[in-house]
């Protein structure tokens, strides 16, 4: 499957901390099947430069192999071409956005203190701190990535989160995202177009409680239907949108791919 997000790890020489975060994130969303790519850069660099060998010795304890990985200047990218940059400081944000123009709400700092210059113990501990910032990154994919073949891009949800006609509802549980739903309203129609639930957190209702608050929605705002397609062989989602009182209006031939499959057009009215 072609990675669908791109993301960009910065720091300042490029030898350290950002070449270690995207190999780690690299190895880790490929363990977990998810569409997603990161590569690195510097701030202060020059493009060519080896990463350090304390970087190579304590990636090769938890092996992965950065030993032919080499630096690259912010200037030999294509930065528009990324959707979430992960900065390990505050200062390299202040530079991305001062320097480069990139936008504030498309950068996180994560912030993991530079060990240039110490000892190898100094950077098993980056090491350490750049998987745990990592895996909480990839939260951020997990859920669309596991539930649909052609996963939406991180850029495409924060596009729809920001359409006025975009509403979305999210079911969560001690700062975990189980679930969500979206959905685009055009006048007094209602389109639904993502539903997900953790593949952990199925069986428990979520689906139909969030089925069931666009269906709140729907009446409250007086819409005159509800509309979503599903694949013909997901016998439980069909069930589901079936028990909140769908009915099948339509078939769409070849709609969906990998595999290839037709769509069932479900719809509520009001």
């Amino acid at each position: 499957m072609m990675p669908k997000n791109k993301i960009m790890f910065v720091c300042t020489g490029n030898t350290c901390r950002s070449p270690m975060a995207e190999a780690v994130f690299n190895r880790f969303a490929e363990e977990k099947g998810l569409a997603v790519r990161a590569e690195s850069m510097g701030t202060t660099t020059v493009t060519g430069m080896p990463v350090s060998e304390n970087s190579v010795e304590v990636c090769k304890e938890i092996g992965i192999d950065i030993s032919d990985m080499h630096s690259t200047a912010y200037s030999d990218k294509k930065l528009d071409e990324y959707d979430k940059f992960y900065c390990m400081s505050t200062s390299h944000k202040f530079f991305l956005m001062t320097q480069c123009a990139v936008p504030a709400d498309k950068i996180e700092v994560i912030n993991v203190a530079d060990p240039y210059m110490c000892g190898v113990e100094v950077y098993r501990q980056c090491r350490d701190e750049i998987c745990s910032a990592v895996k909480e990154i990839l939260k951020q994919y997990e859920i669309e990535n596991k539930c649909f073949s052609h996963p939406w891009s991180l850029k495409s949800l924060e596009s729809e989160l920001k359409n006025n006609g975009s509403h979305f509802y999210v079911s969560v549980e001690d700062d975990k995202v189980l679930g969500y739903i979206g959905m685009n309203v055009v006048v007094d129609e209602g389109y639904i177009f993502n539903v997900a639930v953790d593949e952990n957190a199925r069986k428990k209702g979520i689906g139909t409680a969030l089925i069931n608050t666009l269906v709140t929605f729907a009446k409250k705002n007086s819409l005159a239907f509800l509309t979503l397609e599903v694949r013909q062989s997901n016998e439980n989602a069909i069930r589901l949108y079936s028990n909140a009182g769908f009915v099948k209006v339509g078939e769409r031939k070849n709609y969906y791919s990998e595999p290839a499959e037709n769509a069932i057009l479900m719809t509520k009215y009001f």
